[in-house]
């Protein structure tokens, strides 16, 4: 026979319910009504008084018993084993005159909460006999057991709880989710505990750099994760560093470690776009730190963006979900960084030259970043290897990578309007390579017109690179 079905369910009144005196809440009691005044002074007046509110608004859980053994002293009683804390606050709220440790206006309060309760209050009740009791109170109440008992929610947990079923949203929170949802093979309380997480994210500095709120979920995009990631392991590092712990910086400390890191990676990687939350759904096309410049609120409170301007050279070059140290990444992101620089500068028209070299680099790196991680679903190997065995492992002139592609287009881009687009700009040499191949080989017979340079990317070359870094990390798995 199963022991915890020793016992039967019952309803019984609050009346017929005595408050147990050796409750491990507290010290043995004289009578109930000392048990009840220890409970209050053990859990805390105001919480007991909350519970009592609760239970007078919203009633009992109805999925817990209560769990009682009938008492040996008063016959037609029952002790209560588990469940003296709702007790108290019931005979409380019930007679609250009775006890002269609370105060006139906690008598006044719980009366007026009295009103909205049921009369006749019955509790539903598993009675059962003591060694039962005993053992199952000391499951609910003793700790995990290596399993065998309840096991309490951790910070992080109820904290989840909270983002996915409360009515109100932590920023710590969606830290956590979104870092789940977007490396879930890597929690970042393996970095940062949760409450660490609140004191270093939550300061109103390093939440404008990065540009997180609360109150827009779609500001937590993967590349502002991956960049919290980063800054929660750098600030571990150098307070290890300075023999300090985290949970001991203050405010100060933690932004002298980390704003001047977060800063100088948003500009060697600009953040991303996100939409407004509400009817319009606006696109910000500027890193985030940058919205409260740029708005202005009307008089309605709505906020009102810049309109938006034709994009100048690589603006919207999204190098966001590269990973520096990743070696196939490396190069992408420096010449990236470097096209961005003259981007945001504005400044094509006074290094033409570079400016050539950076656009086709760009190009020839990104093809070579997607034929590394392409298979080829004939012979199971990646094209990047078929090359290099096609030109004897050498390094392959950009005449050999484009042709190579050209072959086996469709397998390795996969994208008819893409492979259009490759057509036009790379096929057909004289539209894009042909003339950066001049410049390359002879910077002296060509004339550089500034507007046609800026213009480049707009003409489909930006386009293409972003898809190809894109559709290389989806071919690798990391997007």
């Amino acid at each position: 026979m199963e022991k915890y079905g020793n016992g039967k369910n019952q309803k019984i009144k609050i009346e017929k319910l005595i408050v147990f005196k050796d409750n491990p809440r507290h010290r043995s009691a004289r009578d109930e009504d000392d048990a009840i005044r220890l409970i209050f002074e053990e859990v805390g007046k105001i919480s007991m008084l909350n519970l009592a509110k609760d239970i007078s608004e919203n009633g009992l859980l109805g999925n817990q018993s209560f769990i009682v053994v009938p008492s040996e002293l008063k016959k037609g009683y029952f002790d209560v084993y588990d469940g003296n804390r709702r007790t108290a606050a019931l005979k409380v709220l019930n007679h609250p005159e009775k006890y002269n440790f609370l105060s006139r206006q906690n008598i006044r309060n719980l009366k007026k909460w009295k009103a909205k309760q049921e009369n006749n209050y019955s509790i539903n009740c598993f009675v059962t006999d003591k060694e039962t009791a005993v053992d199952m109170i000391r499951k609910i109440h003793a700790g995990e057991d290596n399993g065998r008992g309840f096991k309490s929610w951790s910070a992080e947990q109820k904290k989840r709880y909270e983002l996915k079923y409360g009515d109100k949203k932590v920023l710590e929170s969606l830290i956590v989710y979104y870092n789940d949802e977007y490396f879930p093979n890597s929690p970042i309380t393996d970095i940062l505990p949760i409450t660490s997480l609140k004191r270093v994210f939550d300061s109103k500095k390093i939440k404008n750099s990065l540009g997180i709120t609360k109150d827009n979920v779609n500001s937590f995009t993967k590349d502002r994760i991956i960049l919290i990631r980063k800054a929660a392991d750098l600030l571990v590092k150098k307070a290890k560093e300075d023999s300090k712990k985290v949970s001991r910086l203050n405010v100060e400390e933690i932004n002298s470690y980390l704003l001047s890191y977060i800063n100088d990676e948003i500009e060697r990687i600009p953040l991303s776009s996100y939409p407004l939350e509400g009817k319009n759904n606006n696109f910000i096309k500027e890193s985030s730190n940058k919205i409260e410049k740029k708005a202005k609120k009307d008089l309605s409170g709505k906020i009102k963006t810049k309109k938006a301007e034709t994009p100048y050279f690589f603006q919207g070059l999204d190098l966001s979900s590269l990973n520096e140290n990743e070696s196939d990444h490396f190069s992408v992101i420096k010449i990236g960084n470097e096209l961005i620089t003259f981007t945001r500068n504005k400044d094509v028209k006074n290094y033409p030259l570079s400016v050539h070299f950076l656009i086709r680099t760009m190009i020839e790196n990104c093809l070579i970043l997607l034929l590394k991680s392409t298979f080829n679903p004939k012979t199971g190997k990646k094209f990047w290897d078929e090359l290099r065995a096609k030109v004897k492992n050498s390094a392959p002139t950009m005449r050999e990578l484009t042709s190579f592609i050209t072959t086996n287009k469709t397998e390795i881009i996969g994208d008819r309007n893409i492979e259009r687009l490759y057509e036009d700009l790379i096929e057909n040499k004289k539209t894009l390579i042909e003339p950066l191949n001049i410049t390359i080989h002879s910077p002296g017979n060509y004339q550089f017109i500034t507007q046609k340079i800026e213009g480049i990317p707009q003409e489909g070359i930006l386009a293409l690179i972003n898809f190809l870094i894109k559709k290389s990390l989806e071919n690798s798995g990391q997007k």
